[in-house]
C-alpha cells in the first residue's frame, strides 16, 4: 500500500487523466467518423494506455528533475523506474499503431523530456515553453488518436486547433498562479518574461479563442449539437451540487474561471465516452 500511495503521488494522475482520456477519444472517434470505418475497441485500448503513459512519463520525469528545486522528498531510484517504464510502454503501445501514430507518440515523448531535462527544459525558454507544452499535452495527443485509423486531418484540424490553444490557456494558468514562486525559482518562462499582466491577458484570449474553435466544431458538424445543452447542463450540475475543492495556490490565482476547471474536464471526458458509443 506503502507503494502504491509513493506512485500515486510522482505520476499525479488526478491532474492529467480527465484531458488525456477525453482529447484521445474525440481525436480517435473524429478518426474512424473521416475514415468510414468502425470502432477497434483493442487499438482504442491500446492509444488510450499510450497517450496516458506519455504524458504519465512527462509528469513523473518533471518531478525527478524538480525535486530539489520544489524542496520535495521524492523516492528518486522509484522515479527513475517509473519514468523509464512508462517510457518504454508508451513507446511500444504507439509502436503497434503504426508508423505515424509512432512518429507522434515518439514527438510526445521527446517533448515530455526536453520539457523538464534540467540540461534543456524547455520549459523555461519564453514561447517555447508553450508551444511545447500544447503540443505534448493537447494537439500530439489528439493526433495520435485521430492517425490511428484516418489518413488526414481535414476539418478535424479545427478541433485540433481547439484543443491546442486550450493547452495554450492551461499552460498560462499555471504560470500565472505560480507566478511569484517561478520567478523565485529563477525561471524565464513566457508569464515571466512578458509580465503577469500581459500573461493574464493572453491567458483569457486563449480560453475565448479555445470556445471559438470549439463551438466553430460544431457548426462545422464535427461534434453533434446536442453536446452543447447536454455539457452545459452536466457542468452547471457539477459546480451547483459539488463545490470543487481547489488547492489553496488556485484559490488564490485570482482567475475568474477557476471554479469551473474540473467540472469542465469531467464533462469533456463523459462526452468523449458518450461520442464512442454513438457514433
Amino acid at each position: 500500500m506503502r507503494d502504491i500511495g509513493r506512485i500515486a503521488k510522482l505520476y499525479r494522475f488526478s491532474d492529467y487523466v480527465f484531458f488525456t482520456v477525453p482529447v484521445t477519444l474525440f481525436g480517435y472517434t473524429l478518426g474512424v467518423l473521416a475514415s468510414g470505418g468502425k470502432i477497434d475497441p483493442t487499438k482504442l485500448i491500446v492509444i488510450v494506455l499510450a497517450n496516458l503513459a506519455a504524458v504519465g512519463f512527462a509528469f513523473v520525469f518533471n518531478e525527478l528533475e524538480d525535486n530539489e528545486d520544489d524542496g520535495k522528498k521524492i523516492d528518486i531510484r522509484l522515479a527513475k523506474r517509473l519514468s523509464v517504464a512508462s517510457f518504454a510502454g508508451a513507446l511500444l503501445f504507439y509502436y503497434l499503431l503504426g508508423q505515424l501514430v509512432f512518429l507522434i507518440g515518439l514527438s510526445t515523448l521527446i517533448l515530455g523530456f526536453l520539457y523538464s531535462w534540467k540540461l534543456v527544459r524547455l520549459k523555461s525558454w519564453p514561447v517555447v515553453d508553450i508551444a511545447s507544452h500544447c503540443l505534448m499535452l493537447g494537439g500530439l495527443l489528439f493526433l495520435a488518436g485521430y492517425y490511428v485509423s484516418a489518413g488526414r486531418l481535414g476539418q478535424a484540424l479545427i478541433l485540433f486547433l481547439a484543443i491546442t490553444i486550450g493547452s495554450i490557456y492551461g499552460q498560462l494558468y499555471n504560470q500565472v498562479r505560480d507566478f511569484k514562486e517561478d520567478k523565485n525559482a529563477k525561471l524565464n518562462n513566457t508569464s515571466i518574461f512578458v509580465g503577469k499582466r500581459l500573461a493574464t491577458m493572453l491567458m483569457y484570449i486563449a480560453a475565448l479563442t479555445t470556445l471559438i474553435f470549439a463551438v466553430y466544431s460544431f457548426l462545422a458538424s464535427l461534434l453533434p449539437l446536442w453536446f452543447i445543452p447536454v455539457g452545459v447542463i452536466l457542468t452547471l450540475g457539477q459546480m451547483s451540487l459539488f463545490k470543487p475543492k481547489l488547492a489553496d495556490r488556485d484559490k488564490n490565482s485570482g482567475v475568474m474561471i477557476v471554479a469551473s476547471h474540473y467540472p469542465l474536464q469531467v464533462t469533456m471526458l463523459i462526452l468523449s465516452v458518450i461520442y464512442v458509443f454513438v457514433i
